[in-house]
């Protein structure tokens, strides 16, 4: 029990490099995973998108997959790597074929002929929402949680990226109260999209490392719901700087336990496995 425990707190499939938006290279990133005891490690930067100025550049993927694939050879027996995408649903005529595998990820809403992110700042969130959806939050989270279930469903990943990152800038329910349920209702939707479709999903910790929020998204009563569907989750930090490689990992694993999850799912000997939480 002690080492499926410790398996499920050492590993990471979401972190990203300086070929997108982390402040670290890919073999940096690798270094500060097998420092801190990890079993696995997954570099998953952010796929091109012309709208996205923290994506990848198009010329840029082929010399992203190629550095991945180095590190798997030269780390080799220290530490079991894998070359991961994060895909963004505005982008649906990606080639994901060359990934071990894809997050499927919504970070953008489109309106006005333009999409907006939601991830960027509270202000840009609330310049959005006042905008386009007449100053109602709710109704901005209905939209956006629509475009994960589509996302979802169309989506040839085997991940469910950061559901309810909307959610980012909202500690102490600052701009919308996160239990009411013009937020659950769409929110529990999305969940049943990623169920239906047998994805895992994450509980991921990346506003934590910012200082955005104090627990993982999806949040409790989500994890709850989530467990309630026979959902499968896993353990991610989306990382963007080497020293959060594992950050809130023990916290999130703490959190989906009180959910009622028993287990969590790893990289490990070149795919997904259940490992004990």
């Amino acid at each position: 029990m002690a080492d499926a425990c410790s398996l499920a707190l050492r590993s990471n499939i979401h972190a990203h490099s300086s070929f997108s938006d982390g402040h670290n290279s890919c073999e940096e990133m690798v270094q500060a995973a097998l420092a801190r005891g990890f079993v696995s490690f997954g570099l998953s930067d952010h796929g091109y998108a012309p709208h996205d100025v923290c994506s990848m550049r198009r010329e840029g993927e082929a010399r992203y997959r190629a550095e991945v694939r180095r590190l798997q050879q030269k780390y080799a027996g220290q530490i079991e790597l894998a070359l991961g995408y994060e895909h963004d649903a505005s982008m649906p005529e990606a080639d994901l074929t060359p990934y071990d595998y894809v997050i499927e990820s919504v970070h953008f809403i489109r309106r006005g002929g333009e999409y907006t992110s939601v991830d960027a700042s509270a202000a840009q969130l609330q310049g959005l929402i006042d905008l386009y959806f007449g100053g109602d939050p709710y109704a901005m989270c209905a939209d956006y949680f629509e475009s994960v279930c589509r996302s979802i469903m169309d989506t040839p990943g085997q991940i469910a990226g950061h559901i309810g990152l909307v959610s980012k800038f909202n500690e102490g329910n600052r701009m919308f109260d996160a239990g009411s349920p013009r937020y659950l209702r769409p929110a529990k939707e999305a969940l049943r999209c990623a169920v239906e479709r047998d994805l895992l999903v994450e509980v991921n910790t990346g506003a934590m490392s910012r200082g955005y929020r104090t627990e993982p998204y999806p949040g409790r009563a989500l994890l709850e719901h989530l467990h309630d569907l026979g959902g499968r989750i896993i353990l991610t930090t989306d990382c963007h700087r080497a020293e959060w490689v594992d950050c809130g990992l023990a916290q999130a694993a703490q959190l989906a336990r009180e959910c009622g999850f028993r287990e969590s799912w790893i990289w490990k000997d070149g795919g997904f496995q259940a490992v004990e939480l």
